[in-house]
């Protein structure tokens, strides 16, 4: 997800938005039936319980898969 600009604060990747329909199909598919009013592109990711990352973490601080 780093390689598209998103920042995952907690979840694993079986939680990946990337797991979804791809929104532009569906979209199309539904055009006679909605009028897009706007775009909301994702930039952060929270989707558990898991425990929160801070943002400024400890540069000591070590987190796996980093």
């Amino acid at each position: 997800m780093k390689k598209f600009g998103v920042r995952l604060l907690g979840g694993g990747m079986d939680e990946s938005p990337f797991a979804y329909k791809v929104i532009n199909v569906v979209m199309h598919s539904q055009k006679p039936l909605v009028d897009v009013v706007g775009k909301f592109t994702q930039k952060i990711v929270k989707m558990d319980g898991a425990k929160h990352r801070s943002w400024n973490k400890d540069k000591r601080e070590k987190i796996a898969g980093e």
